[in-house]
């Protein structure tokens, strides 16, 4: 049974839940190799460099401006996703992969 009020910030605090439940995971680098077994069914949404920093400008992501957006995308989060796609493969890894790049 789910408890109620477990949650804060999006962040889990406590859960318990029964084996019918389903439970979505969201996140970057979930698909590391420690965490792989943890899953039954894993998947990947795909889209370019591109286009995550264009939704992310489009967001207001962090509350930052535009150009300290593309900064901190540049120098921070592609470097590190880059990281794990090379080591962690999670495109050839995951069941499902979901394009979501625009047409």
């Amino acid at each position: 049974m789910i408890q109620p009020n477990t949650f804060t910030n999006t962040r889990c605090v406590s859960t318990k839940c029964l084996s019918d439940y389903i439970i979505l995971l969201e996140g970057i680098f979930l698909f590391k190799p420690a965490y792989q077994h943890q899953f039954d069914l894993a998947v990947w949404i795909d889209c370019s460099f591109e286009t995550a920093l264009q939704r992310a400008i489009a967001r207001g992501q962090e509350g930052l401006p535009a150009a300290e957006t593309k900064k901190a995308f540049e120098t921070i989060y592609f470097p590190a996703q880059q990281i794990h796609l090379t080591r962690d493969h999670p495109r050839e890894t995951a069941d499902i992969v979901f394009p979501n790049d625009p047409p």
